[in-house]
């Protein structure tokens, strides 16, 4: 990646050897990358959800959760008793009623946040965790 982060060289720019942005070189003298990152791709951390019987059981949770708060929504005008989930959210339940939200998808939320260690910044760390709303909440 980039020395300032400002780009990955990954395709369509794995052959680049210039930031677009801001013109630092992607190699040192000896041709080593300046600056690497991780990556941990989500399909296949989903995909694995799907490897048992019982987690691909728990990964319909969402859908077997969403006809009954469906149907207090519409029986009451948009109103909810009490709100203890994600599913229960007016954006949550919208989408699902105008078809945005389907029962074969899977919906995460991804959470991040940073911090820069050290004033002059000499480091800095991002954080952040993605949270699958198809299980349960006990499960997440």
């Amino acid at each position: 990646m980039c020395s300032e982060s400002c780009m990955a060289y990954t395709s369509p720019k794995a052959s680049k050897e210039i930031c677009n942005h801001c013109s630092s070189s992607r190699y040192d003298q000896k041709k080593r990358a300046v600056r690497t990152y991780y990556m941990f791709p989500l399909a296949p951390q989903l995909l694995a959800h799907y490897s048992s019987s019982e987690s691909a059981h728990d990964m319909r949770h969402r859908q077997r959760r969403m006809p009954a708060i469906i149907d207090q929504v519409l029986r009451s005008n948009g109103n909810v008793d009490h709100i203890s989930d994600v599913y229960e959210g007016s954006d949550f339940w919208e989408a699902c009623l105008q078809g945005r939200i389907k029962d074969d998808d899977i919906c995460v939320i991804l959470s991040m946040d940073g911090a820069q260690l050290f004033a002059h910044k000499a480091s800095n760390c991002w954080i952040y965790i993605w949270i699958l709303l198809d299980v349960a909440p006990e499960k997440r």
